[in-house]
């Protein structure tokens, strides 16, 4: 945090927002399957549109890849055909981020429940993007850091740095259901630095 001090900066440190998203399989009609992350709040394809600047996440599935997470500027909602015609060619507004997922280490679930502050959230990216390809079964495309992370179970935790809107996010898929028409259920806790 800038020129602070190190405990005046935990001081400034913001607090939580804590949320439960669920989201709707690309394939519903009129699903809920964009995130605003500032608000917490799920979107259809035609609000997130009508605000670009205020979505975050998106949620795909793939036939091969199954739950995929991505930012607005990700390269890979091409591979979505409700994305591609829609985010990846039109959008002018596209948020960045980088997503690292985590998995379900035991480690991984105290580190979540433990998030008071901001600063732990953003501590807990800083961690994970310094050691994430340490992983035996590490892989980019589904561990990150990217704009997009896939092959997410139940149980799997992830995080998120937006480069643009000044949040950090840890955030758990609670349930997946479904597939193409499915829902995924993520919990969040959310660090907002603006």
């Amino acid at each position: 945090m800038g020129c602070l001090p190190r405990a005046l900066a935990q001081e400034f440190s913001p607090k939580i927002t804590k949320g439960h998203i669920v989201l709707d399989g690309q394939s519903r009609q009129d699903g809920k399957s964009l995130v605003n992350l500032r608000e917490a709040t799920a979107l259809t394809l035609r609000e997130a549109a009508m605000d670009q600047g205020g979505t975050d996440l998106i949620y795909a599935y793939g036939k091969s890849t199954g739950v995929n997470l991505l930012t607005p500027s990700s390269p890979g909602n091409k591979f979505f055909t409700a994305y591609k015609g829609t985010v990846f060619e039109h959008w002018k507004v596209k948020n960045k981020g980088v997503l690292i997922a985590l998995g379900n280490a035991k480690e991984i679930r105290k580190t979540f429940k433990k998030l008071k502050k901001g600063e732990d959230v953003k501590k807990a990216y800083d961690r994970a993007a310094r050691t994430v390809m340490l992983r035996e079964d590490y892989k980019k495309g589904r561990h990150g850091p990217a704009g997009r992370i896939q092959r997410l179970e139940i149980g799997d935790h992830f995080l998120i740095r937006s480069k643009g809107r000044k949040f950090y996010a840890m955030g758990r898929v609670v349930n997946q259901e479904g597939g193409f028409s499915g829902t995924l259920a993520i919990d969040l806790k959310i660090a907002k630095y603006e």
